[in-house]
């Protein structure tokens, strides 16, 4: 590990340095929904437009962040249609 390394060698390795400074450059991702888009698609709001929520983020997060907007309002639409 990295911290292995520091504590050894009095620093990290420059390679953990450079992944590190590769990390903090990239943009952190943003879930693409709210919970007005699950109202605007059809579901009454309450607790369920929080739990239909997390589930479809945790979706987004299982597949590395990369679903966008209209993935992820296809996937509400499977998980609506599946509870109906």
């Amino acid at each position: 590990s990295w911290r292995a390394q520091a504590e050894r060698l009095g620093r990290p390795a420059p390679a953990w340095d450079a992944l590190r400074a590769d990390l903090l450059a990239r943009a952190r991702p943003v879930f693409p929904l709210a919970g007005g888009d699950l109202v605007a698609a059809g579901m009454a709001p309450g607790p369920e437009v929080g739990r239909r929520l997390a589930e479809v983020r945790a979706w987004w997060r299982a597949g590395g962040c990369r679903a966008d907007r209209r993935a992820c309002l296809a996937h509400l639409d499977g998980l609506m249609a599946n509870s109906a």
